[in-house]
């Protein structure tokens, strides 16, 4: 009778146990991702830029819907071009040229969104005081900071620079 109750409290214990990290995992809040109310609009990584002003938190938001906007367009292209591309494979008489042409047309569509990022990430950069653009610089393009390293992987949406900050790399 004295073990069945140790193993009971053994049980119990490890489902508290299990109930608590759950509910810690639940409530990790401040995340990547989560909007803050004092800087609308704004990912976690936008937040540790100290000292943004509301003009600036503005125009940095601006930016960001329009940047947000040409990435839908972009991805919406690279998406009909890859469907297009696996067409183009697994096509009963496979025709070479048509598949390279068409894998050159995904990689101008590649060229042109990064140097739309590297253009966005510079406007950004000219709103900046030197204190904040050291930050922003230090926190931005890093490995294991919020960069997407694929569908799912790290970079997936608890990253460091959150969905709704556009300083990642292949957003």
């Amino acid at each position: 009778m004295k073990s069945k109750m140790i193993s009971f409290r053994r049980m119990m214990a490890g489902l508290v146990g299990l109930m608590l990290t759950v509910s810690l995992m639940a409530q990790r809040g401040s995340g990547a991702g989560h909007l803050s109310a004092d800087k609308p609009g704004m990912g976690h990584f936008c937040q540790a830029i100290p000292d943004l002003t509301p003009e600036q938190q503005q125009q940095i938001s601006e930016l960001r819907t329009m940047q947000m906007k040409e990435m839908n367009d972009f991805r919406s292209d690279l998406s009909i071009k890859q469907a297009e591309l696996q067409k183009l494979q697994t096509a009963e008489n496979v025709d070479m040229d048509k598949i390279n042409a068409k894998i050159d047309e995904i990689g101008k569509i590649r060229t042109e969104m990064a140097k739309k990022r590297a253009a966005h990430i510079q406007k950004i950069r000219a709103l900046l005081t030197n204190e904040q653009r050291v930050i922003f610089d230090s926190r931005h393009g890093k490995p294991g900071r919020g960069m997407r390293m694929g569908r799912g992987g790290p970079g997936g949406p608890g990253e460091g620079f959150g969905p709704n900050c556009p300083y990642g790399r292949f957003k």
